[in-house]
């Protein structure tokens, strides 16, 4: 395994400083994790993302959501009360998640005693002390941990197209990561895709600049590239195997994905009549979903977002034949 960057900043936000308990001190030290105390003072501001009861990731606080204003008072409630900041860092080089286990380890130990509120400085996201604590047992004592618990998706909005960008992933020692030209009414998949398919492998075995990865196994066209921006970021971005050069946005993946994250209930609903009658048919409706017209796409053969989910699911069907799947490949490199 590569050895990752990891940039690790905690602040534990306590009513009282306590002792870091002996036996962890030569452990977190020889991870390369650092700690010290200071007073509490302005500097301590806010984070601009939280936990909200029954999400299932992190939100912003600026939100106009009940919870969040609620969430915000107790976290102002609780500033007012702290006495001492407990500031744990770690900037290492390192083949595997030692230094965050070791930092989270030492966090947790903090937290417990006079801790409060902890808050991942690399994502500007905070924790209570109780919860934090837990997704340390999780990591340290299971093995066990999901990128949404730790990782924040800020998304940006132009011309009716989102880009993604991840922020805290550098506690895992790898890149950020962003992806850009989803459709705005994808909002959700696009999440979910950053969450459980780019950052949670990217969290475990880190991403590097011009790798590629093949998403569909029946379309040899179906791959995306990571391309170095600056220091510490990928662009996520289509690949075309042809002339072996990244291509501006993610058409080619949302003409295969979008239609999988229609909900379940409308997928398991029959299509209702529509005109994608042959494999012709269906190669066009994917060209032009992958020039960024689908709504072209939904005139001409007319679909609704629910019946082009159900066309799509029919159609990965028949590509799991093998004679099917190359007439379709052939199809759309002609």
């Amino acid at each position: 395994m590569s050895e990752r960057r990891f940039d690790i900043r905690f602040e534990v936000w306590c009513t009282a400083a306590a002792d870091v308990p002996e036996p962890l001190h030569g452990l977190v030290r020889d991870a390369g994790v650092r700690w010290r105390w200071r007073d509490a003072g302005d500097e301590d501001v806010l984070p601009a993302y939280g936990r909200v009861p029954g999400t299932d990731r992190p939100v912003e606080l600026g939100g106009d959501e009940v919870t969040r204003p609620v969430l915000r008072r107790v976290l102002r409630e609780v500033r007012a009360r702290t006495a001492k900041v407990c500031v744990v860092e770690c900037r290492r080089d390192d083949d595997d998640l030692t230094p965050l286990q070791m930092a989270m380890g030492l966090v947790s130990a903090v937290a417990r005693t006079t801790g409060r509120v902890v808050i991942d400085r690399t994502a500007d996201l905070g924790y209570a002390a109780e919860e934090f604590i837990a997704l340390e047992r999780a990591l340290n004592q299971d093995g066990d941990f999901s990128v949404r618990d730790g990782v924040v998706i800020e998304i940006d909005e132009a011309d009716g197209r989102l880009a993604l960008c991840t922020i805290g992933m550098s506690k895992y020692g790898h890149p950020e990561l962003l992806i850009e030209g989803f459709p705005r009414e994808a909002r959700q998949a696009a999440v979910s895709f950053c969450y459980d398919h780019l950052a949670q492998h990217g969290a475990e075995e880190p991403f590097v600049d011009g790798q590629i990865v093949r998403y569909k196994r029946t379309d040899p066209a179906a791959r995306l590239v990571f391309t170095q921006v600056e220091r510490g970021l990928l662009r996520v971005s289509d690949y075309d195997p042809t002339t072996r050069r990244p291509l501006p946005g993610v058409a080619k993946l949302c003409a295969v994905m979008l239609p999988s994250a229609v909900t379940a209930r409308a997928l398991a609903r029959s299509p209702t009549a529509h005109r994608v009658t042959s494999l012709e048919d269906y190669v066009t409706v994917v060209k032009l979903m992958q020039a960024g017209r689908m709504q072209h796409a939904l005139w001409r053969y007319e679909l609704t977002p629910e019946t082009l989910g159900g066309v799509t699911e029919e159609w990965m069907r028949r590509l799991d034949d093998p004679q099917t799947a190359r007439a379709f490949a052939d199809a759309m490199s002609g």
